[in-house]
């Protein structure tokens, strides 16, 4: 079986896509496959007159920066290449590229090392410093520095400028007293806008490195030894900016380098071309290309800038319009571009760089991304399928990683397009390219090794730009994430035979071509797992061989295979390298605001925002993350957003906290009409539109509403859930005949909440023996989950069942919590309820103990670092009640700053929010007039359901500590009777009952009284 069929068959049976969206980068080689060259001094007279070529060593960390961004680390350094090449005529070599890297001290003969370094202050202040390798010594050429404006984002057009004005004066001249000037290009007075040649135009318009690698070296090559035309700058800086964006999801930081490098020349473009030297015609050019590199590097909200700069003297070229479309999220604006227009393949690419990033919800779940996007993509991918981008992010989104090889006659014929190329690779590429030759994966597969080897020869007798080396190392990183996500897939093959047979062929045909890759050993580890040789997986063992100075944030994926904390073992210094090389740009924040892990999130938002104004995520962050700065948008970006699922969730969802039902209900419509694959969003939605209703008091249409998601097609996924939420409704409304009918109907996979409907029906029809068996039952199914919980709660309340064996259960519980290494992993509703449990058992001290870590949890786990005013507040009067003021005064603090911010089911806990305000004030000045009943009826009133109990009993420990026992009586039966499993309720029943009170003889229902035990 050819190997592509063998792991074709392997990936349909792997339930888990590991690692799909992985885009890792490697350190830099010092094993490249050609021939030693002796080194030779380079500081003597003699030999540095025969230098012809600046060989930059690997980037680098600058540790003391406050910046580590690996792109804004890039313009530094390839601001030295391009002076190297543009000013002085010398070729370049780049070891971050796995070109040259003859030996680590010294360069080969003719060349010259250099090391840069680049490093950002607290200021804003940034000092760039080149230094001379010769040996054993290093030597200073350029140290200087500049002010910048100190922001939350850095300014990387700012930061490009810079580094091209100094690429054009102190570098150039600090290089020349090394190399000197003797191959300095011809001047030319004013470079003219003459168009690109008619060999280049056709292969920028074509989105396959390879032919962007053509249509690059054929532009140095024409104008090695003179100054390049605005026109060929501008083609260069396109070309360029093109190989970043197709080369994004490899392994390897060039996508920074191919940026950075496009960048430059724009900004050289530029300086060239301003008012009053240059004509309208050669400034709107050199403003639409510095536009589009900036729209292609990510940095939206500049480029928009530059291209209205542009429109001011002519309209802007069809490949800028395109980029301003990018800029703008106009997915309609690129569809329209048809696939044969020269903007058509770039068009495909943009749609997809808007389309291959999740949607920031409304809730941690991804309930509806992008469906409409996502569809596009994946079309993108049918009509180009030699982009190997384009497949690969359509791949990667879908869980689908066949079919993504692009190496096939197609492909050859653009190598084909490279000028000079090595013989045999001319040889294998030449017998490629014919199109009847038939389709021979292995066979293929061996040229394309031979086609990497033949490359890497030839780098040293190789003048032109950019190397050979190069485009083996774009071949190489784009066969190792094919290679890797085959290995992967073989990781989840269930037939042992079968699988140690592919990986045997993979081996064999597959390795050769990544055989000089840094990252071989990791590759190879997973093929040992695949096989059964490596039985215990090792995370820090597989991630051993990555270079940490240039990871991404395409890595947080590999990261999930062993998560550490910043700094701890192997993943956890790649997850803090990882967040230090974040650039500010859309790609980098887009993830991190998605991805990341954090307990504030709002920094990488605004960041976004600040970067990519119109891009979805930045709109959703900043309605979830910044919305007092951003409300009085909202109406515009529903208009503008009205097909983006993602902002409208988030719309509705900011509308039902603001209590606006028929605004919520206007987006939830809306947001149903886009998510017609999803049950999950379209239960998300539906629970929240009927919400709208319930906040109006129609519990009609509330339920009506409920019962349309049980008519759509495909909702049996959900449909346990739902008939638990209307079980529930009845429960709460005293009709236990339908609860029952509607919780005795669930399937397995909600039994567990269906379960304690039944139980809480049996309760409140007073047949205290069946609620507490249903009530066990729960418990002992799942003896280590909150269920317990609610066992024991029942048992305390009621005074019926078995109090003893309850309480044993939530003692092994909490055992079992103390004992979790991951503490983070801990749920805060099951540390709370633990709380509340030592409550019920009169132990205070433990159980401030308990709701502390609970309020801590919480904090954590939301972005606006609020915990539930509710558990705050039993917090704070078990704080008061053991004469701890100043924590029980920090508690309320907390809740008179935070507590609105913390939202369930769409809306916050004001009513508990103001009772907290209310009982601080009067801790504060006991002297003022006591709380009125009147007050406190309000917010009962008010309040959601659940939240009524707990606003009985708090109001209940008010009047008691007031001295009004009779009051707080009346409101403790009071938040008995209401129908709530809230633990304020076995709370209530329990300070009854010490008080004489008996809390079952409150009539919640007609009484089926059974015989009391408290016995097993």
């Amino acid at each position: 079986m050819p190997l592509a069929q063998s792991i074709r068959a392997a990936s349909v049976r792997m339930l888990l896509a590991v690692l799909l969206t992985a885009s890792w980068v490697a350190g830099p080689s010092t094993a490249a496959p050609q021939a030693p060259v002796a080194p030779e001094p380079v500081d003597d007279p003699a030999a540095a007159r025969r230098i012809d070529t600046v060989e930059l060593l690997a980037g680098s960390e600058s540790r003391n920066s406050r910046h580590q961004g690996i792109l804004a680390r890039e313009l530094a350094r390839q601001a030295v290449l391009v002076a190297a090449r543009e000013d002085l005529g010398l070729a370049t070599r780049d070891r971050s590229l796995r070109e040259g890297g003859v030996g680590l001290d010294r360069p080969a003969v003719g060349r010259v090392l250099i090391d840069v370094r680049i490093s950002f202050a607290k200021s804003g202040e940034a000092t760039l410093e080149l230094v001379h390798v010769a040996g054993k010594e290093r030597s200073s050429l350029l140290e200087t520095t500049k002010a910048f404006a100190e922001t939350e984002t850095l300014d990387y057009e700012a930061l490009a400028a810079w580094c091209a004005e100094l690429s054009r004066g102190e570098i150039a001249s600090a290089l020349r007293k090394i190399v000197g000037n003797a191959n300095a290009p011809a001047r030319r007075t004013t470079p003219s806008a003459q168009a690109t040649s008619a060999e280049v135009e056709p292969l920028l318009r074509r989105m396959t490195f390879a032919a962007q690698f053509a249509a690059i070296r054929r532009l140095h090559q024409q104008t090695r030894g003179r100054v390049a035309t605005a026109a060929e700058l501008a083609a260069l800086a396109r070309g360029y900016a093109h190989l970043g964006v197709l080369s994004e999801l490899y392994w390897h930081p060039a996508n920074a380098a191919f940026k950075a490098r496009a960048m430059l020349y724009a900004q050289r473009l530029l300086a060239a071309n301003v008012p009053p030297a240059a004509n309208a015609e050669a400034t709107s050019l050199a403003r639409a290309t510095t536009g589009y590199v900036l729209a292609l590097s990510g940095l939206h909200r500049a480029a928009l800038a530059q291209f209205a700069e542009a429109r001011k003297s002519t309209p802007l070229p069809p490949w800028a319009d395109a980029a301003a479309a990018l800029c703008e999220f106009d997915a309609t604006r690129l569809m329209e571009i048809p696939l044969d227009a020269a903007e058509g393949e770039l068009s495909r690419v943009c749609l997809v760089t808007m389309a291959e990033h999740e949607a920031i919800t409304p809730e941690d779940f991804d309930y509806e991304t992008n469906s409409l996007l996502e569809t596009r993509l994946t079309a993108a991918a049918v009509e180009l399928p030699h982009c190997w981008r384009i497949r690969a992010a359509a791949g990667r989104r879908s869980f689908d990683a066949a079919q993504r090889d692009t190496f096939d006659a197609s492909w050859y014929r653009d190598l084909g397009a490279i000028p000079r190329l090595a013989p045999d690779a001319a040889e294998v590429v030449k017998r490629h390219a014919q199109t009847d030759l038939p389709a021979d994966n292995d066979a293929e597969l061996a040229s394309r090794a031979t086609l990497v080897k033949s490359l890497r020869a030839a780098d040293a007798a190789d003048r032109d730009e950019p190397s050979q080396s190069v485009l083996a190392t774009l071949i190489e990183e784009t066969s190792f994430t094919g290679a890797l996500e085959y290995a992967q897939m073989l990781v989840g093959g269930y037939d042992r035979d079968e699988t140690k047979q592919a990986v045997a062929e993979f081996r064999k045909t597959v390795l050769p071509v990544v055989e000089h890759h840094p990252l071989l050993p990791m590759l190879d580890e997973w093929l040992k797992f695949a096989t059964g040789s490596r039985i215990d997986f090792d995370a820090d063992k597989l991630l051993r061989t990555i270079d940490a100075s240039a990871t991404t944030t395409a890595s947080f994926d590999l990261l999930d295979l062993g998560y550490r904390e910043p700094n701890q073992g192997i993943a956890g210094k790649l997850h803090a390298a990882i967040l230090a090389h974040a650039d500010h740009t859309y790609r980098d924040l887009a993830l991190l605001a998605y991805r990341y892990d954090v307990e504030d999130k709002a920094p990488y938002v605004r960041r976004l925002f600040a970067a990519s104004p119109h891009a979805p995520q930045a709109v959703a962050g900043m309605i979830r993350y910044e919305w007092p700065r951003v409300r009085d948008r909202a109406s515009d970006w529903e208009r503008r957003y009205a097909k983006d699922p993602g902002v409208i969730a988030m719309l509705a969802s900011r509308y039902l906290a603001e209590k606006r039902p028929a605004d919520a209900r206007r987006c939830f419509e809306t947001y149903l009409k886009l998510t017609t694959t999803r049950q999950w969003a379209s239960l998300w939605a539906y629970r929240h539109l009927a919400e709208t209703y319930r906040a109006e008091g129609d519990t009609t249409r509330w339920l009506s509403t409920l019962e349309e998601f049980l008519r759509q097609e495909g909702a049996a996924e959900s449909r346990g859930s739902v008939q638990v939420l209307i079980a529930q409704h009845y429960l709460k409304h005293g009709d236990y005949t339908q609860a029952l009918h509607y919780a005795e109907s669930v399937d397995a996979y909600d039994e567990t909440d269906a379960q304690i409907v039944v139980a809480e029906c049996r309760a409140y029809q007073h047949r205290w023996l069946a609620a507490e068996q249903a009530f066990r039952s729960v418990a002992e199914n799942d003896p280590y989950r909150p269920q317990v919980l609610l066992w024991h709660r029942y048992c305390a309340q009621t005074g019926y069942g078995n109090l003893s064996a309850a309480r044993n259960a939530v003692l092994a519980y909490a055992k079992s919590l103390d004992e979790e290494e991951d503490a983070e992993a801990l749920e805060p509703d099951a540390l709370a309820g633990v709380g509340h449990f030592y409550l019920l058992e009169n132990e205070p001290v433990t159980a401030l103990k308990w709701l502390g870590r609970a309020i801590e949890a919480q904090k954590k786990q939301n972005a606006d670092g609020a915990a539930d005013p509710r558990d705050v507040l039993h917090t704070a009067l078990v704080a008061d009640q053991l004469g701890k003021t100043e924590r029980r005064d920090e508690l309320l603090d907390h809740v008179a700053k935070s507590g609105e911010m913390f939202v369930v089911d769409g809306r916050s806990r004001e009513e508990i929010v103001a009772f907290a305000a209310a009982l601080a004030e009067s801790l504060a000045a006991p002297a003022r007039p006591p709380l009125g009943r009147a007050q406190l009826d309000h917010w009962i009133e008010s309040a959601p359901d659940d939240d009524r109990a707990a606003l009985c009993y708090f109001a209940a420990r008010l009047l008691e500590a007031q001295g009004r026992k009779t009051e707080a009586q009346a409101y403790l039966r009071r938040c008995v009777a209401l129908p709530t499993s809230d633990a304020t309720r076995a709370l209530a029943a329990a300070l009854l009952r010490r008080r004489g009170d008996e809390p079952n003889d409150i009539a919640i229902a007609p009484a089926n009284r059974e015989t009391r035990t408290t016995g097993g």
